[in-house]
């Protein structure tokens, strides 16, 4: 089933309620940057007699949803981790948690809708929970992802795709190169075209850090990695920090360094030209997390 949108998935918003509200087991695809978080959202608070459980893989999108929708009015959403947030939350009818802290509600869900769903097919230290945990939930499962290549073909699931009508010129390469990363970060930079955001995803946070100092006196950084927020707080000030985390990229900001795009709980939304690039020295990262 295809839904067309312009931009954003909460155009068609009774489209959404209906397919949720009709079928059961949901493969639901749509593009990073049509906001699939807000659709949700709003539509859990339109439906606010129904118990729905938003799933991320990491307490970063966890805590960009609580810092985007935690705490408005027109919603009833409560953002958290942790056995101890569980408990204290246990009867909440809107909640937003990581996979791995799911299973500390003693109640089912009307819905569990689970974000960034290919992921389910990967590996990290971070995913504590296999996916049959995951499938063998009981309530009406929702899978949410923009990259459903890896997890298509899990057996009863319907396909709802969300297909944005005019799409931006994307192109993927993967160049294998003798050269270290560190003169390979360097040569993207300095050939870096102009009005275009530059997207370096690196391993290694030494070498993040030693970019910085060397190009944040003549262009605009922002650094992201596993950290306090004070350690953040050092690179760059901290409401650009914050901004960022929560996909808002000011169109100031020249070059996002980061360790990894989806720990770091980035969802990018830009209205601008985007060159990204996964560099390693040791292996290939998973180009799906980019």
């Amino acid at each position: 089933m295809q839904i067309n949108i312009t931009n954003h998935v909460s155009e068609k918003l009774d489209e959404l309620a209906t397919v949720l509200e009709n079928d059961n087991n949901l493969l639901i695809t749509s593009p990073t940057d049509s906001g699939k978080t807000f659709a949700i959202v709003k539509y859990a608070s339109l439906n606010r007699d129904k118990r729905i459980a938003f799933l991320m893989p990491t307490q970063a999108l966890v805590d960009n949803v609580k810092i985007g929708y935690e705490g408005k009015e027109q919603n009833n959403i409560r953002c958290g981790y942790s056995k101890k947030w569980v408990q204290e939350y246990q009867d909440s009818n809107f909640i937003c948690t990581t996979y791995d802290s799911y299973k500390f509600f003693e109640d089912d869900f009307d819905m569990v809708i689970v974000d960034e769903a290919h992921q389910l097919a990967g590996g990290g230290d971070y995913r504590n929970v296999p996916v049959s945990s995951i499938l063998d939930i009981k309530s009406k499962l929702v899978l949410l992802t923009a990259t459903p290549e890896v997890i298509e073909l899990l057996p009863n699931f319907k396909k709802v795709e969300f297909v944005k009508t005019s799409k931006a010129k994307r192109t993927v390469s993967i160049i294998e190169s003798d050269i270290k990363a560190k003169r390979t970060a360097i040569s993207i930079i300095e050939k870096q075209k102009p009005n275009t955001l530059l997207i370096l995803r690196i391993q290694d946070k030494q070498l993040i850090d030693h970019l910085h100092t060397l190009y944040s006196r003549d262009k605009n950084i922002v650094v992201l990695y596993s950290a306090d927020v004070q350690q953040m707080e050092a690179h760059q000030d901290l409401d650009l920090y914050r901004q960022t985390k929560k996909g808002v990229i000011p169109k100031d900001v020249d070059i996002l360094l980061c360790t990894s795009i989806l720990d770091a709980g980035v969802s990018l939304e830009v209205s601008r030209n985007v060159e990204a690039w996964a560099i390693s020295d040791y292996f290939m990262p998973n180009p799906i997390d980019m």
